[in-house]
């Protein structure tokens, strides 16, 4: 692991301990790498209302949109769980929508990791 993926890890962990999951207890962090080696963190953020939540890595990328970036290469996503996950398909299909090349890698607090490619998680996205 080179020092910016080490970043990005430091990064999206820390969000993960921001993330506010009172009802699952299933918190995400992630960091969104964005053009100049900026990186953007996000948290999943839950609501009594399910349809008021969102995950980290919208919250990430919606945060990034809002300051201008267009360009996204890379997000690194950290969770509690067994075997890293993937985004889940609403995720996936924004991504897709936003950064359809982009690089995703998962990893879970015991530092097990999954990469992969969008498309390779969502061989089917909508698109116009």
């Amino acid at each position: 692991m080179d020092q910016h993926d080490t970043q990005m890890l430091e990064v999206a962990r820390k969000a993960y301990d921001h993330a506010q999951a009172q009802f699952t207890n299933y918190r995400v962090g992630a960091a969104l790498l964005v053009e100049s080696n900026i990186i953007i963190p996000g948290c999943n953020v839950e609501s009594l209302i399910p349809s008021n939540s969102i995950c980290a890595e919208r919250t990430a990328l919606f945060a990034a949109m809002a300051l201008g970036y267009k360009h996204f290469e890379r997000i690194v996503i950290v969770m509690d769980a067994k075997i890293p996950t993937m985004p889940c398909g609403s995720c996936a299909q924004l991504l897709n929508e936003f950064a359809a090349a982009i690089i995703i890698t998962s990893y879970n607090l015991q530092g097990k990791n999954r990469e992969c490619t969008l498309k390779e998680i969502l061989p089917f996205a909508h698109t116009l």
